[in-house]
């Protein structure tokens, strides 16, 4: 058993012991900021933190990617398709303009108004309000109904606005096809210039101001 004397010696030593190490901790010098951050990186805490946080975002960047790809894959070919569904119309007008041409010249008569209004039909695909006909000229069933006007305002904003002056000029074209279809002959039948008269200013309507390079043949 120790004596009091030896206790209080101990005691002495401990204390002595204890206020060094105070010492030495205060004067001891902080490692640099980087060891720091070094330190904190290579924490259990920071390891998780940074992994979730970068699998989190690269996680949404993948997704944002894919989603813009898939809407611009499915702008892409609305365009291919109102592009086909508009060239095909056209087409049919102007093959409708040859034959009529022909049968005039042949000594057919047709009234002048419902010349032009033939060729808007095409266009609009209007034979189809038609119970008594058959013909339909349209490629794709979601546009089966819808006119020319329509099929150029949607295909107007997909495409980029340097495209956008040609399809103003080929509504431009429709219209004025249009306005002429709709001014009633002065005789039904009955004058063999004016039906000729209104094919060939249809033809130049389409080739010249309806048509344009984005819809013509590509060979």
């Amino acid at each position: 058993m120790l004596t009091e004397e030896e206790s209080a010696r101990i005691r002495a030593e401990e204390i002595i012991k204890l206020k060094a190490r105070d010492e030495f901790d205060t004067n001891r010098p902080r490692p640099p900021a980087a060891d720091r951050w070094w330190a904190f990186l290579n924490s259990s805490f920071a390891i998780w933190f940074l992994s979730s946080v970068i699998l989190a975002g690269l996680g949404a960047l993948f997704a944002a990617h894919q989603a813009h790809e898939a809407q611009k894959t499915h702008r892409e070919e609305t365009v291919r398709r109102l592009d086909t569904e508009i060239s095909n119309r056209i087409e049919m007008a102007v093959a409708g303009v040859r034959v009529d041409i022909g049968r005039i010249e042949g000594g057919a008569r047709f009234d002048e108004q419902d010349t032009y209004n033939s060729y808007v039909h095409y266009l609009d695909n209007s034979f189809i309000k038609d119970p008594t006909s058959t013909s339909d000229v349209s490629i794709y069933s979601e546009y089966r109904n819808r006119g020319f006007r329509s099929l150029i305002f949607e295909l107007s904003t997909l495409v980029d606005t340097s495209e956008r002056t040609e399809l103003r000029r080929a509504l431009q074209g429709y219209e004025k096809l249009s306005d002429l279809a709709s001014v009633p002959s002065e005789s039904s039948g009955t004058s063999h210039d004016n039906p000729l008269k209104a094919t060939t200013e249809s033809s130049t309507i389409l080739q010249q101001e309806i048509i344009r390079n984005r819809w013509k043949p590509k060979m």
